[in-house]
């Protein structure tokens, strides 16, 4: 597989492994569940079984965009964390769910929806298409279902084999989700 030098997940290293990608899409008001999440998946990735990106990651004063962008197309997972928030935010809603629907069409991506806290998600007819990850619908009020999540998250991505292939070891990291601080209009 090609190598991608401007890889957003490999934080300025090339990496040859498109299938351990995972784009977490969230509204900034469910933060929360976003770090919940991302510390779930992160000890996946510090084994280096996947990697994981969210807009934390977007350095202050950086073009966030192209990174949203490039991000999403580099996904081999998605997750929406759904909330009244996530589905009244007008960037998410046209820009992200657009893309993560049409590369789930043309090119098999995982999309999976997480509802973060209760909201009208059922009326929504996009959602209606993808199994919600918390059982019932429920809100996922516990850790243990983001930690079920990771779980599944790396049987998604896995090869075939049921393996998932190591990722490189990238030598410098980039700022933690804490210290970036760079937001976008989610």
């Amino acid at each position: 597989m090609e190598r991608v030098e401007d890889s957003c997940f490999g934080h300025g290293v090339g990496l040859t492994d498109y299938a351990s990608k995972v784009f977490i899409s969230y509204s900034h008001e469910d933060v929360r569940w976003r770090d919940l999440l991302a510390s779930q998946l992160g000890v996946l990735e510090h084994e280096d079984r996947l990697m994981v990106w969210h807009n934390g990651h977007i350095k202050p004063g950086a073009n966030w965009l192209p990174e949203i962008e490039l991000a999403m197309a580099q996904a081999r997972v998605a997750i929406l964390l759904i909330s009244a928030d996530f589905l009244h935010s007008e960037f998410i809603r046209r820009h992200e769910v657009r893309v993560l629907l049409e590369r789930r069409q043309r090119q098999g991506l995982w999309v999976i929806p997480v509802i973060a806290r209760p909201c009208p998600w059922h009326q929504v007819e996009w959602l209606l298409d993808l199994r919600a990850r918390s059982p019932d619908g429920r809100t996922a009020e516990a850790e243990t279902e983001i930690s079920s999540l990771a779980d599944e998250v790396l049987e998604l991505i896995a090869d075939g084999t049921g393996e998932t292939p190591l990722i490189p070891a990238s030598p410098t990291r980039s700022l933690e989700p804490s210290e970036a601080g760079a937001t976008s209009p989610a």
